[in-house]
Order: C-alpha cells, then sequence, then structure tokens
C-alpha cells in the first residue's frame, strides 16, 4: 500500500496526463484546438467591440466638456504679464541662467517661451 506523499505523487502524475490529453476549456494550450480558436476568436472581438464604444464615449465627453468651456492640457506657467516681462529681460541682456532662478523654469522653456 502507497504512503500519502506517494499517493499525492501518483495523483499528480494523473492530473498532469489528463491536462496535457485533455486540456480545460481555457488555458494556454486551448489555442491548439477549435473550442478553443473559437474562444480566442469571441473575447477577441468583445475587446475590440468594447474598445471602440470607450473611444466614442471618450470623443462625446470631450466635446461635452469643451462646449462648457473647459480647457484640456498643462496650464500655463506665467502670464501674460510675467511673459512680456521675461522677453524684456531677455531683451535687455539678462542672462537666461537668472531668468531661469527667477520664474522657477527650465533653460528649455526659457528658450521656448522667448520663441513664441
Amino acid at each position: 500500500m502507497p504512503n500519502v506523499s506517494e499517493n499525492i505523487a501518483i495523483q499528480t502524475t494523473i492530473k498532469k496526463e489528463q491536462h496535457i490529453n485533455n486540456p480545460p476549456f481555457f488555458s494556454l494550450h486551448a489555442t491548439t484546438i477549435p473550442t478553443g480558436k473559437l474562444m480566442f476568436n469571441m473575447l477577441a472581438a468583445i475587446a475590440e467591440f468594447e474598445n471602440a464604444i470607450r473611444k466614442e464615449r471618450q470623443a462625446d465627453g470631450i466635446v461635452l466638456a469643451k462646449s462648457k468651456g473647459i480647457k484640456f492640457g498643462a496650464k500655463a506657467k506665467l502670464s501674460e504679464k510675467q511673459l512680456s516681462e521675461l522677453k524684456q529681460k531677455r531683451a535687455d541682456g539678462v542672462l537666461v541662467k537668472d531668468i531661469m532662478k527667477e520664474y522657477g523654469l527650465s533653460k528649455a522653456s526659457i528658450y521656448r517661451l522667448l520663441a513664441e
């Protein structure tokens, strides 16, 4: 008579053999059988449908938000007054590193704002 550990090992081997010969309906091996292929194709179609619905809802939400006057994107770091001051300081010869410290902006931001 086999002991408990041998019995568990035998049952595990039997389960593994059953799984290989007859994989569950939804598993990694299911793509090799027709029902598995059908299942994955159905799931793909449902996912594509859900994605299309999400895109429509998102587009509707954007249109609604814009009609209510909601603005998208990052808020401006500087007001129009600050921007004109920044441009004037640079025109007067103030160094970019000093302007960076004063306004708390990066060098790239300063040059981008100056180019506008």
